[in-house]
Parts: C-alpha cells; structure tokens; sequence
C-alpha cells in the first residue's frame, strides 16, 4: 500500500482505517469516537458511512476508488504552507521539517518545472514552492480531481495561486492493486452474509 492510500478494515465490532496524515481529519476522527492504535484509527464498525464519508470528504476516497487519474498542479507565483505540507484533498505534494530541512516530495509526485523548499525561520519554518513550479500527483481519485478542476475554472482557488487539470496519460492497469481489491470485496461480502445469517437465526 503506497503511503498516500486509504485503507478501511471491518474486524467484528471494529473498523480500522489506515490513511495519511491530516489535521482534519484528526479533528473530525476524535468527534467520531476514533482512537489512535497501532498505527492506524479505529472506531465503531457502526459508523462505518460515516467515517467512510469523512475519509472521502478529507481524502478523495474511501479506498474503495479505483478509478484514478494523473492531476497537473501549477503554480504562478510562490507560495507556502506555515509549518505544515504543501497538499491538495489531503495528499502531500511537498514537505519540510524545519527552515533548513528542505523539501521532501510526497510519493506519486513528479516535478516537471520549479520545485519546492524550506524557508521562514527556526520557529516559525515553512515548506515553500517556488514560482513557476509544475507537478503531476499520480493516482489521484477520479470524482476529487473532477471536483478540484471545477472549483479551479469557478474561481475557489484562485487565491491559491495555482491552477489543477487532469493530465492525459496512458492507462496502466495495476494487477496488484485490482486483486486486491476484489479480495478485500469478497471478504465483505462473506462478512455481510455471515451477518445476515446470524440474524435469520435469531
């Protein structure tokens, strides 16, 4: 599983969520009832829809998602995010630790122009992108891309100071990640009909 994946697991009672790291959707986790265990969030397999419907508000996906597109970002002035990562719906394009760390890409991320930096001072550091930079962020849901192209051509992310579009490349078809998905799916479905029969039984 790539670091910038969404991965949802009903044990039981249980659902655990493995997703990348994001302030928000720590906040909204900790008003669910989430706790932090392991390396992973869990909750009350209860709130499955809701959490489900909050890693796609933050993320993009659910991990269910597998219709994925390649987004171009571009930057037309620079720009930076105040000790935190440069990100677009939760995915880190860009991030640095301190005012000399420099930057570290996020996995999937490809500079085609510019690039990006550290810079602010000891306390208050930054990761900073450099005007005129250009990246492609693979392996992006399809349905947060669309949603991210309309805001751009509508104007919400105009103070952003870039511009997002889908970029055209060729399919790939990830055998792995496909298979993967169809076993997860068929170990739902095993645990839903086990469910089902419980309750014909009571």
């Amino acid at each position: 599983m790539a670091s910038y994946d969404v991965n949802i697991h009903i044990t039981g009672s249980v659902l655990r969520v493995v997703a990348p790291y994001n302030s928000n959707f720590v906040a909204a986790a900790k008003r669910l009832g989430g706790k932090w265990s392991d390396g992973a969030w869990t909750f009350d397999a209860r709130d499955d829809a809701r959490v489900r419907a909050l890693c796609v508000e933050t993320y993009g996906t659910d991990g269910q998602t597998s219709d994925l597109v390649t987004l171009r970002i571009a930057w037309s002035e620079r720009s930076a995010a105040a000790q935190d990562v440069v990100s677009v719906r939760g995915r880190t394009i860009a991030r640095a630790t301190g005012r000399d760390s420099g930057a570290k890409l996020g996995d999937g991320i490809v500079v085609l122009a510019g690039g990006f930096g550290s810079g602010g001072s000891h306390k208050n550091w930054e990761t900073t992108v450099w005007d005129g930079t250009v990246v492609l962020v693979r392996d992006f849901p399809r349905a947060a891309a669309m949603d991210l192209v309309a805001k751009t051509a509508t104007g919400e992310t105009k103070k952003r100071a870039y511009t997002i579009e889908v970029e055209a490349e060729a399919v790939v078809v990830d055998r792995e990640a496909l298979a993967a998905e169809r076993a997860r799916l068929v170990a739902r479905l095993a645990e839903i009909d086990g469910l089902l029969a419980s309750e014909v039984l009571a």
